[in-house]
């Protein structure tokens, strides 16, 4: 017994000097996340030590060991007083007469909550989780669309539908998810592949952070909060604004220099029946039909690029409705489209960067 009653001293011993250095230590004085944080440790060590004194059958000494430790903690968390209430309530508890070991009991429930509530919430949480997430995004979503500023549409190249809408509003959910401690997973493609092209200015960036901030103020999110999750923000700006003399359109060589890539893969892709563009010989490609799927696909380079032409014929899925396109078919276009790009020296990030752009476009042109 005097064994265990010298263990339990020397731990709490270790515990009173490992608190004390952390709250009185030579300049520079631990920040309160530091503090809290060796508290946290602390006490981890503390039920560590508790348990195995407990196990040996030193219910008495394991009690004491936990009043020290709450003797200890409890004038340290000043900032928590709901943590010091539960202290206080719990050794008031123990107090009482009883058996050790349930006087142990209830003191390790006061360890247990001050751990719980020391320990850092994620982001995610502390913004409300899943529920108050979405709202928010909802409403951003709907505020950026309405903001000129903000230009989602890349002035009328995009039409946001409302499938569209919705489809960016999940994406938006699991990216904040991702890097704000959330369960969802952000399954979308990286910030810089995903708004490449589109030209977006550091004066659109800001508009659409400043409504981000307003919707976050109308759900009553705290500063706090609202800080830490525009500094995330502020942290993609270098992936997402581009200043208009590197976008893809003008890398590509513009609108004379698309056309002529276009023209020229045109004429390879007809001649390969491993692309099958006639799919069976069932649509003729005489001059004028050629001349008009030449246009569409410049335009939709232009749309997927950040160049000035609108895209105007139909969206991917519904253009390739009972084709049949298979992804053997899919592969052999895609593969005349980077020889094409080298023919015209098209530099091989620019070519990485236009071939991610197709290759999202496969789920709605394969098996349609």
């Amino acid at each position: 017994m005097i064994a265990k009653r010298g263990a339990v001293l020397a731990t709490m011993l270790w515990f009173i000097s490992s608190v004390a250095l952390a709250v009185d230590p030579p300049p520079p004085s631990p920040s309160r996340p530091e503090l809290d944080t060796k508290i946290v440790d602390s006490l981890r060590e503390t039920i560590v030590t508790g348990r195995r004194i407990f196990g040996e059958g030193d219910y008495a000494g394991c009690y004491r060991l936990y009043q020290g430790a709450l003797t200890i903690v409890e004038p340290l968390l000043a900032h928590r007083p709901d943590l010091q209430a539960v202290i206080k309530q719990k050794m008031a508890n123990a107090d009482r007469p009883g058996r050790p070991a349930d006087k142990a009991y209830i003191l390790r429930e006061a360890i247990d909550a001050v751990r719980a509530g020391l320990v850092p919430r994620a982001l995610w949480d502390r913004l409300g989780g899943e529920p108050a997430i979405k709202t928010v995004i909802h409403e951003f979503v709907e505020t950026v669309v309405k903001d000129p500023k903000v230009n989602v549409t890349r002035d009328g190249k995009f039409n946001l539908t409302s499938e569209a809408s919705a489809k960016l509003e999940e994406h938006l959910v699991a990216l904040i998810s991702s890097v704000t401690g959330g369960p969802i997973k952000y399954s979308g493609r990286d910030m810089k592949a995903a708004h490449a092209g589109m030209g977006i200015t550091d004066a659109e960036f800001n508009a659409a952070t400043n409504d981000l901030v307003v919707v976050l103020k109308k759900n009553n999110v705290a500063q706090k909060e609202r800080d830490e999750l525009i500094a995330i923000v502020g942290a993609t700006r270098k992936d997402i604004v581009q200043p208009v003399s590197k976008l893809l359109w003008d890398r590509l060589g513009s609108e004379k220099g698309v056309r002529a890539l276009v023209h020229d893969l045109l004429v390879a892709v007809m001649a390969d029946s491993k692309v099958n563009l006639t799919r069976g010989k069932r649509f003729q490609l005489d001059g004028q039909k050629v001349t008009t799927l030449e246009n569409s696909i410049v335009e939709f380079v232009s749309s997927v690029s950040g160049g000035p032409l609108k895209y105007t014929g139909k969206e991917m899925k519904a253009a390739h409705t009972g084709m049949n396109i298979t992804e053997s078919e899919f592969n052999a276009f895609v593969s005349h489209v980077v020889e094409m790009l080298k023919k015209y020296k098209v530099a091989q990030p620019d070519i990485d960067e236009l071939v991610g752009i197709l290759a999202d476009s496969k789920k709605d042109i394969v098996g349609k």
